[in-house]
């Protein structure tokens, strides 16, 4: 297994079969590389906020991260379940104003 970096924090390993030589041999599929990307996945990476985001108040930021990461779950689900783009645009947005009306409603 070789490890290369391509650019800025992500990484492919290519895979070789055992026993594979340097040259590809007629008939045999011992050429095939077979490539894999690695990279620390977004959730699990450290956020940071944006400039636009320091003087908010940390419930609200609270809140629209918790958003975010529901409607990226609920956007993703709905389309392996092959529903049309229409209806996943209506359902997401319909949570979207849930949560701008919990953020709007906030007190004190």
């Amino acid at each position: 297994m070789c490890v290369r970096s391509i650019s800025a924090g992500i990484l492919i390993q290519t895979m070789n079969p055992v026993g594979a030589s340097a040259r590809p041999r007629r008939g045999l599929r011992s050429g095939i590389r077979r490539r894999r990307h690695v990279s620390l996945p977004r959730w699990r990476q450290p956020h940071h906020i944006s400039q636009r985001q320091q003087d908010q108040d940390p419930r609200v930021i609270d809140i629209a991260w918790g958003a975010q990461r529901r409607l990226y779950k609920r956007w993703h689900l709905h389309e392996e379940r092959r529903k049309k783009g229409t209806v996943v645009a209506v359902a997401v947005g319909r949570e979207l104003a849930a949560y701008c009306w919990e953020i709007a409603t906030l007190t004190g």
